[in-house]
């Protein structure tokens, strides 16, 4: 099996709520990394598609932070990548794999760390999650980081999505 850039990384030119790459080619194995710069609080949650990116309540997600208890949700428009919820101002590195057989439920695992504050007295949060993106029709050719969560902030310039595949 060998990886491969997959699609145009996406690194801000300035401020946007949406970091996409939409013209990925539709491999069974994937791999992404994010590294989201926050201009205000933002949610950074993650979405896929086919020929477009899917909004609807498709997704469902699980996820702790800092080895907390789980929580989850269900039929909801975003798999979560902030860690353990909620909006926040932090700087984000995720890591993530995706499975995606155009027949089965697209199944998501993502790492994380997150900036909470400046300086050597402050620990970085960490995140654990998986997700699923419900779609059996097709498979994906779009991966997004967003404010699906509603936050109302944007990504600041910089902030990079970059995929690698393979089949």
């Amino acid at each position: 099996m060998a990886w491969s850039k997959n699609g145009t990384p996406d690194t801000l030119t300035g401020t946007s709520s949406t970091v996409t790459i939409a013209d990925q080619t539709s491999t069974k194995f994937n791999k992404f990394l994010f590294h989201g710069l926050n201009s205000g609080s933002i949610t950074g949650d993650l979405r896929l598609g086919n020929a477009g990116i899917d909004s609807g309540s498709n997704y469902s997600h699980r996820q702790s932070q800092n080895g907390a208890a789980d929580g989850t949700s269900t039929g909801t428009s975003y798999i979560l990548g902030a860690g353990g919820g909620g909006t926040d101002a932090e700087e984000r590195f995720l890591v993530g794999y995706i499975i995606n057989i155009s027949t089965e439920e697209k199944l998501v695992m993502l790492w994380g760390c997150f900036n909470n504050a400046s300086g050597e007295a402050n620990a970085p949060n960490r995140g654990e999650n998986t997700g699923k993106w419900t779609n059996t029709t097709a498979q994906f050719d779009n991966i997004q980081f967003n404010d699906a969560g509603g936050a109302g902030g944007n990504f600041a310039a910089d902030s990079n999505l970059s995929a690698i595949g393979s089949d």
